[in-house]
């Protein structure tokens, strides 16, 4: 009876070194696969940045009315102005 008792012990000490070692592994790995996910999103958080950046310098009104009047745009004038009736007050159609 002591020998099986020994057995058992030996046999359950190595599966949970075995299951304690795959544990550790899988940990690691995982912490890893954080790290790489971590350094993406902060890259992706820097282009963002950088991309809000660019769109600020290229929307900028001095620089998009330079070119509208290099090719041949103006400001809207008065007279280019029309007014539209209202829909409600508009002939054919029928009052609730």
């Amino acid at each position: 009876m002591s020998r099986l008792a020994t057995v058992s012990t030996v046999l359950l000490a190595v599966a949970s070194a075995f299951v304690l070692y795959a544990i550790s592994y899988e940990t690691r790995r995982l912490e890893l696969h954080v790290g790489a996910l971590a350094r993406t999103a902060e890259k992706t958080s820097l282009d963002i940045a950088v991309l809000r950046a660019e769109r600020a310098y290229l929307a900028r009104p001095d620089r998009i009315e330079a070119l509208a009047r290099k090719i041949g745009l103006a400001p809207i004038e008065p007279r280019q102005y029309e007014l539209i009736p209202d829909a409600a007050s508009a002939p054919g159609r029928r009052q609730p």
